[in-house]
């Protein structure tokens, strides 16, 4: 509403200065306007309202609402910037939740390698875009040579994805708080050859301090920031009745025990070895054929439990390389390491893992999910045998693989692969651990005198 009274009774100069005024406010909006421009890009909007243009659209930023806005000034040094406090990283959290598992999961007992392959599919996809958007911050910041906002309270999230592998050198790894366990009295434990599962980590970079890795394919490891990781696993009891990530703390407490590995409670046939894998180079390299869960008897081949309903996994890279199967030499065992994060990943003992806080990062931020959409693409080879469980096959000969790393048992009957009862070797461990813990609760204390 203008007030044509007061502007009418004014004198010329008063009128004077409020069109200087007037003037100055615009060219200031303008200029802002231009500014913001030049930072996020150009963007327009369709009849829909959706966004559209050559760069991801710029996502919410988490945000602490505990400080006021800084404003950018000579005063205020890099240094202080740099400073972040508890207060803003707590209120930063409070927007970021792990992605959900899909709507209608595809899974198939005894097929974990399979069901976190398509899983950690599931996650890349639905994280690229708010890395992509974190890529194009981070490029229109270095083009500009300044930060789009530099209040300390603003954060961008970027995410990874890795995928585990969990083992040991005699594939006797026991895990707790497992659905296939018949014993939830002892902790539901089970003794598994291996176990697979996936992990989402968010890191919140402060948003002045988001830069381009060297390589161009990740986020700069700033020298202040925060991350948090979550693990999804189909069999574990910590997220029922439906799956649900697990943040990584709760998980490996009460999956893997540490305070009875660090007491040597369980023994060490019996304790996990962990091979951590980006999600980029398990979806490229994987592959398997299904032929460790073949049983040969007299009477034929068996599955030792039904396959999945899709057709054998093979990524684009071992495709190309002509592999149809790398599962167990390559992933699952253990002794099978380059000592670095390359594409099979990194081994590391429980004593090492366990202290850590998020999987290892090398290179970069969110570079577990740089890739092309060929990447993601699931490639899907022969099945050694079309057979239900329990069925005569005639299948061709073993690979070479399955003969090294499974071999053969004191009674002749393979070693690794999937164990046919994962329960029996858990429930005499706990079974030895409870009569023993009840034993020491019955006997008298000493008497001193």
């Amino acid at each position: 509403m203008i007030d044509t009274a007061s502007t009418q009774s004014g004198s010329p100069s008063s009128m004077g200065d409020k069109r200087r005024k007037s003037l100055s406010e615009t060219i200031r909006a303008r200029l802002s306007r231009s500014q913001s421009s030049e930072i996020y890009g150009a963007r327009t909007s369709d009849s829909s309202g959706c966004s559209v243009g050559g760069t991801p659209p710029v996502p919410p930023v988490p945000r602490s609402y505990s400080m006021n806005t800084i404003a950018l000034s000579n005063t205020i040094s890099p240094s202080s910037l740099a400073t972040v406090g508890p207060d803003e990283l707590n209120a930063a959290w409070t927007s970021i939740d792990p992605p959900a598992f899909p709507a209608s999961p595809q899974y198939t007992a005894f097929y974990c390698e399979e069901n976190v392959y398509l899983l950690a599919r599931h996650l890349s996809a639905h994280l690229s875009a708010t890395n992509a958007a974190a890529h194009n911050i981070a490029r229109q910041q270095a083009r500009t040579r300044t930060s789009a906002h530099t209040q300390r309270s603003v954060f961008v999230p970027v995410w990874d994805v890795h995928v585990l592998f969990i083992s040991n050198s005699t594939k006797t790894v026991l895990l707790y708080a497992q659905s296939a366990s018949k014993l939830p009295s002892a902790g539901s434990p089970v003794i598994w050859d291996y176990h697979v599962v996936a992990v989402a980590t968010c890191h919140l970079v402060p948003l002045h301090e988001l830069r381009l890795a060297a390589d161009d394919e990740g986020i700069k490891v700033p020298a202040v920031q925060a991350s948090r990781s979550w693990v999804y696993d189909f069999d574990t009891l910590l997220s029922r009745p439906t799956p649900q990530p697990v943040p990584w703390g709760e998980y490996n407490t009460h999956t893997f025990h540490p305070d009875a590995i660090h007491s040597n409670t369980i023994p060490p046939h019996f304790r996990p070895v962990f091979r951590c894998v980006p999600a980029h180079d398990f979806l490229r390299f994987f592959a398997s054929d299904r032929s460790h869960m073949l049983l040969t008897t007299p009477a034929g081949n068996t599955w030792h439990s039904p396959p999945p309903p899709w057709p054998p996994i093979v990524g684009a890279e071992a495709r190309n390389e002509g592999c149809a199967n790398n599962l167990m030499n390559k992933y699952v065992d253990v002794n099978s390491d380059d000592g670095s994060l390359g594409r099979y990943g990194l081994v590391e003992q429980a004593e090492e893992w366990l202290l850590r806080d998020t999987p290892p990062i090398t290179g970069g931020l969110g570079r577990s999910i740089v890739g092309d959409a060929g990447a993601l693409d699931v490639m899907f080879a022969q099945q050694p045998a079309d057979v239900g469980l329990g069925q005569q096959v005639t299948a061709g000969p073993v690979f070479d693989e399955r003969r090294e790393v499974r071999g053969e048992g004191t009674n002749g009957g393979p070693i690794g692969g999937r164990i046919s009862s994962p329960l029996f070797p858990a429930y005499l461990h706990t079974s030895q651990q409870h009569r023993a813990a009840a034993a020491a609760a019955s006997r008298p204390a000493s008497s001193t005198m």
